[in-house]
């Protein structure tokens, strides 16, 4: 049951990602936030694990998970008028996930876990497509895309690794990669109160969670965490009606149900076979 306890914190502590990265944009640029993330993610790793060696393999897998894919995530938020809509349509990559891990890993795909990403898809694409959908949300669309990517290239390259280290190399390089963005396009209108938040952020979401994800994908595989991760989008509508009163429209409230209903099914199918 840790296992599982693992993808759950990291869908809690994401889905808080959301929300709160739409209320620090009005502080902070896209591409600094992410950068930030990384940064600090780097640090805060790297503090409590062996050094940090970064070679290509990490540099890759770190500038897809944690590059690209939040940078793109940022912008979205900044974009989009709902937190909520871009997680959901960010959990297209599960879809992405089990086609890649199937031709790049060989994985072999049960019917359950099949019926379970059909139904989270499903989920997704009613709540997407009833938030109304604009030419700026493919933006999350090919994020779930590239962290689908990124996570298949952990787990064929890196997951025999320490985690802890080989998390803080990929934050590294990241950070490496995210900072002509931050510098490109810099603003900052300065609180203490948004700087706390953005280091509260970055700790969790940055280094805490993506320690945990890839804990995850080393011991349940990348398949069945990513099926475990479409709890994001139920977590961020939560959190975005907590911050914001933003209350969730009937068709979203369904594609969450659609998505816990998939993730159930994933559950049972997978404790029969035990």
């Amino acid at each position: 049951m840790r296992a599982y306890a693992y993808p759950l914190a990291v869908a809690a502590i994401w889905g808080l990602a959301y929300p709160l990265t739409k209320y620090l944009v009005a502080y902070f640029s896209p591409g600094f936030i992410a950068f930030f993330r990384a940064l600090v993610g780097f640090l805060f790793l790297s503090a409590i694990s062996r050094p940090v060696k970064i070679d290509g393999r990490t540099a890759i897998a770190g500038v897809l998970n944690m590059g690209a894919t939040v940078l793109l995530i940022n912008l979205s938020v900044m974009l989009s008028n709902s937190p909520g809509l871009v997680s959901s349509l960010m959990y297209t990559q599960p879809l992405f996930l089990i086609v890649l891990s199937a031709m790049a890993l060989k994985t072999r795909v049960r019917p359950n876990e099949i019926l379970g990403v059909a139904l989270g898809v499903l989920g997704v694409a009613i709540s997407a497509v009833g938030g109304g959908v604009g030419l700026y949300d493919l933006l999350p669309i090919l994020g779930g895309f590239i962290w689908a990517l990124g996570t298949v290239v952990y787990s064929k390259w890196l997951a025999g690794r320490p985690p802890t280290s080989t998390t803080a190399a990929m934050n590294g390089a990241a950070a490496a990669f995210l900072l002509p963005f931050a510098a490109l396009a810099y603003r900052s209108s300065f609180t203490v109160k948004a700087a706390l938040l953005l280091t509260a952020l970055a700790v969790l979401a940055q280094g805490a969670a993506w320690l945990l994800w890839f804990r995850s994908v080393r011991e349940l595989g990348p398949v069945k965490v990513g099926e475990l991760s479409l709890l994001v989008p139920v977590f961020s509508y939560l959190f975005s009606y907590l911050a914001f009163g933003a209350v969730p429209a009937a068709d979203q409230v369904v594609g969450s149900a659609l998505i816990l209903l998939g993730i159930l099914a994933v559950y049972i199918g997978t404790a029969k076979l035990k």
